[in-house]
């Protein structure tokens, strides 16, 4: 892990992983390392190794989720994305957005808004929320009701 993360993306200090070992559902458990992705490349190196080493993988955006769906298995590496933040492009001509997972909703909506667009999704957390884990959970607030849900909105992802 320290070859793909090096030691300013990893922790493996029991204290300095604690926090992301919770989420909004006030349940919690211990990871054995939090990794923080920059690219896609990082993610599949990861990926392999636990796959390899029969690791549980834990994807997590902020924690602001509220079914411990980021909470690890004990045991577990969090594969936090909050620092994934290498693309927030917006194509008014095409009606498009290409977004890394670490952008939380309210700097999609303000990106957005400067090309007089808007995110559909709006869950209460959006100031904290990351499109990641708005993905993840297909969260979406009040306006999915007439917009759809982030993945009524969503094209691909890679």
């Amino acid at each position: 892990m320290k070859t793909l993360f090096g030691n300013e993306q990893l922790l493996t200090e029991p204290g300095d992983c604690w926090a992301y070992g919770y989420d909004n559902s006030r349940q919690q458990a211990l990871p054995q390392a939090v990794c923080f992705a920059h690219d896609s490349e990082q993610i599949v190196g990861l990926v392999h190794l636990c796959r390899k080493h029969r690791i549980p993988l834990i994807a997590r955006g902020r924690g602001t989720g509220t079914t411990a769906a980021t909470v690890p298995v004990h045991g577990g590496i969090v594969l936090s994305l909050e620092r994934f933040r290498s693309r927030l492009d917006i194509d008014p001509a095409n009606r498009l957005a290409i977004v890394s997972p670490g952008f939380t909703n309210q700097e999609v909506q303000q990106a957005a808004a400067q090309h007089g667009f808007f995110w559909p999704p709006d869950p209460t957390s959006a100031a904290v929320s990351t499109i990641g884990g708005n993905l993840a959970y297909n969260s979406a607030g009040p306006r999915a009701v007439k917009y759809g849900t982030p993945r009524d909105n969503t094209l691909g992802l890679r």
